[in-house]
């Protein structure tokens, strides 16, 4: 009988290890791939949403006259206040909305408020679609969950509160640009706006630790504030051992600045990731406007009266003015009258806005201002057109008495006789 030896194929311990190992790094290759897939998504996501959240909020302004007041940020959207904006009453402050000084502005030794609260995303779409620009103008892709960042957390909004007012500006009437009184600056404590302090509103994010934010639901996610002594309420704190360091640790301060709710500084910092006191995960937009007219036309006179945005008083011939427009002579002791070396107008007219006057007419740039015939000349300027007339009338008979000489001609026809030189 003959015996066969039957072979068995199969893989060793040795092989499923490489197998396993070359299967293990190929995996944690594609999950490290995706983390910054992920990363970069929120990260645009969130963005997108703080650029059209700002841009919103300028369209609001563009169409109200001023900026909107901050939402209450501790409300459900159940809740009736939900996303409308709220403007506290002077000298008091409001419940969801932080009241803190920001820079004096005017100089009087009394700095102006600003407001902190949620973005007040219901206010700007009713004005959007009962507005003054409501049937023409086409407005970004605005919604509610706009103004929830990638990491559900409510996008914060801070205002300066002089620029909210709805019984001082309007359409007509635009608050000034110039009055702005939130101060932005960078990591190491620089101002990045000037003049320093002059920013109108920020609008921005918490970031993925949403430290100091509030969710959707109005729950503030984690206390903000920086103790002056620390209790060893972090993390991984041992009693009586160093401040651990970390994103949930009360030594980011950097991170923390911009949700301390205790004064009008905000940080826009290179973001970090680092284990330390310089961790800021935060995204924020700013809007301070400094360069504008300092003379501006009122659309309620029809552009006839105009008015000056400068936030303290104007002196024109005096060095320290006593008025909003304050008006001296060249020694500046007296009161006395505007005068202008130059003119530059499109139109010069009477009291009533009528009988106007195109300068370009004076210039006599305009076709109407020549005569049609050479042999006219002009004799009036009426209309912004020209009255011409023939230079000769006639041709002259008159002669020369004698030892004189024929010197011209008048449009009339005389002649004008002159003894030779």
């Amino acid at each position: 009988m003959k015996h066969y030896k039957k072979s068995v194929y199969g893989f060793t311990l040795v092989e499923l290890a490489i197998v396993i190992l070359i299967g293990g790094l190929f995996l944690s290759a594609i999950g490290h791939s995706y983390k910054i897939y992920m990363e970069k998504y929120f990260y645009n996501v969130n963005n997108y949403r703080l650029q059209q959240t700002r841009d919103s909020i300028l369209l609001f302004q563009a169409g109200a006259g001023r900026l909107p007041c901050p939402a209450d940020a501790t409300l459900d959207p159940s809740d009736a206040g939900y996303g409308w904006e709220v403007c506290p009453p002077a000298g008091v402050c409001a419940p969801g909305i932080e009241c803190v000084d920001g820079r004096d502005v005017d100089g009087d030794g009394t700095p102006e408020r600003v407001l902190i609260g949620a973005v007040p995303h219901n206010s700007i779409l009713d004005l959007f679609e009962n507005g003054p620009f409501a049937d023409t103008a086409k407005f970004p892709d605005f919604a509610a969950y706009s103004v929830i960042d990638a990491y559900r957390t409510k996008l914060r909004y801070a205002v300066t509160e002089g620029l909210t007012s709805s019984s001082l500006y309007s359409f007509f009437n635009p608050a000034p640009s110039n009055i702005g009184a939130i101060f932005v600056t960078d990591e190491f404590d620089e101002s990045i706006i000037h003049p320093e302090g002059s920013g109108q509103f920020v609008v921005f994010s918490h970031g993925e630790n949403g430290v100091g934010g509030y969710s959707r639901e109005g729950t503030r996610n984690m206390d903000c504030v920086i103790p002056s002594g620390y209790t060893g309420s972090d993390p991984g704190y041992v009693p009586g051992g160093a401040i651990p360091p970390g994103v949930n640790s009360s030594s980011i301060e950097t991170d923390k600045e911009n949700c301390d709710d205790n004064d009008a500084i905000f940080i826009l910092g290179s973001r970090s990731m680092a284990d330390n006191s310089s961790y800021y995960d935060d995204t924020l937009y700013y809007v301070n406007v400094t360069s504008q007219e300092i003379w501006r036309a009122s659309l309620l006179s029809g552009g006839m009266a105009w008015y000056n945005t400068n936030a303290g008083n104007v002196g024109m011939g005096v060095e320290v003015p006593q008025a909003k427009l304050h008006i001296g002579d060249s020694s500046g002791a007296n009161e006395g009258d505007i005068n202008a070396l130059s003119l530059r107008a499109d139109k010069f007219c009477d009291n009533l806005g009528g009988d106007c006057m195109d300068p370009r007419a004076i210039g006599g740039e305009l076709p109407q201002m020549t005569c049609p015939n050479s042999y006219e000349a002009v004799i009036a300027i009426e209309n912004n057109s020209v009255i011409c007339a023939p230079v000769i009338t006639a041709l002259p008979t008159a002669s020369c008495p004698p030892g004189e000489y024929l010197a011209g001609v008048s449009n009339l026809g005389n002649i004008h006789c002159a003894v030779p030189p």
